[in-house]
């Protein structure tokens, strides 16, 4: 497994702890950890996933070079 891969299923995983976490809090700081817990796998899936999506960068062909100058 990549390592890009592997860091978005520990996202993942972080996320859905912290979400079931909220849905078993019975008072406000533990929800308030539970959501922090939630914000961290929140923020690295977002982390992981720009990673892999970024695009590659535009390198034009001969025939544009010769188009546009």
């Amino acid at each position: 497994m990549d390592p890009s891969r592997s860091g978005g299923v520990l996202a993942v995983v972080l996320f859905l702890i912290g979400s079931a976490l909220c849905g078993m809090a019975r008072n406000m700081p533990e929800l308030i950890g539970s959501r922090a817990l939630q914000g961290l796998g929140g923020g690295a899936r977002t982390r992981a996933v720009g990673r892999v999506s970024r695009p590659e960068p535009h390198v034009p062909s001969g025939a544009s070079r010769v188009l546009t100058g």
